[in-house]
């Protein structure tokens, strides 16, 4: 288990966004803690649950600006449709 006096469940939580094996490493949790790390010490907040529901229009936008003006059909394996 790792040292609940460096990470409390705010301090996990506040930094879920962080990769966790270095949110781990720093708070001296065990590789193998790594669930009751993301389960019990990261609680949801409303500041994730904004981005959560708000930041899907993102991906959507880039992925448009990536394939802006490519035909697929000109791509090699494309498939239409049933035959």
């Amino acid at each position: 288990m790792g040292l609940g006096t460096l990470f409390d469940a705010n301090g996990a939580t506040e930094r879920k966004h962080l990769p966790i094996q270095d949110v781990a490493q720093a708070g001296a949790w065990s590789p193998n803690d790594l669930r009751t790390l993301q389960t019990i010490y990261q609680t949801a907040d409303d500041q994730t649950l904004y981005a959560v529901v708000s930041e899907p229009r993102k991906l959507r936008e880039a992925k448009k600006r990536l394939f802006a003006g490519v035909d697929f059909r000109e791509l090699p394996g494309f498939v239409t449709g049933p035959a």
